[in-house]
């Protein structure tokens, strides 16, 4: 099994892959992460003006993959490959590590970046949060 960037794998070796396989339709059906309390120790709650804070610093994107993501795909495939890796949407991991380091990890032997964006979640949650207290504010002085 190869792996590729964006969630794209060739199963063979790297002179002669033989089958593409797009893990994204895997992880996508029913997938779960372990949560439970009894699992983790040091829990801290997260601040939610904080979570405001840090979520209004990050840049979302629209993107189009290149052919760098794909190195181990054949000539002849390249072009339905690029074509299937279109309209994409996220980060650039450079700049969310500047924000969130936590988030973001790199692989020394390809020199790239990726992201863990189910990290960001419980941030976005918390940054709702604060949001709704603003506007429950808000509507106070309104509703006086």
């Amino acid at each position: 099994l190869l792996p590729n960037v964006g969630h794209a794998n060739w199963i063979g070796n790297a002179d002669y892959p033989m089958w593409r396989i797009y893990t994204h339709t895997i992880h996508s059906l029913n997938q779960a992460t372990y949560s439970d309390s009894k699992l983790k120790s040091n829990v801290l709650s997260l601040s939610s003006a904080n979570s405001l804070s840090l979520i209004l610093q990050l840049q979302a994107y629209s993107y189009d993959y290149n052919e760098a993501a794909f190195p181990n795909t054949p000539d002849e495939l390249m072009p339905r490959v690029l074509a299937a890796s279109t309209n994409k949407m996220g980060f650039m991991a450079e700049e969310i590590k500047e924000v969130l380091p936590a988030v973001v990890e790199y692989d020394t032997a390809k020199d790239l970046y990726s992201i863990n964006y189910q990290m960001i979640i419980p941030l976005l949650v918390e940054a709702i949060k604060a949001q709704q207290a603003q506007i429950d504010a808000l509507q106070a002085i309104i509703d006086k």
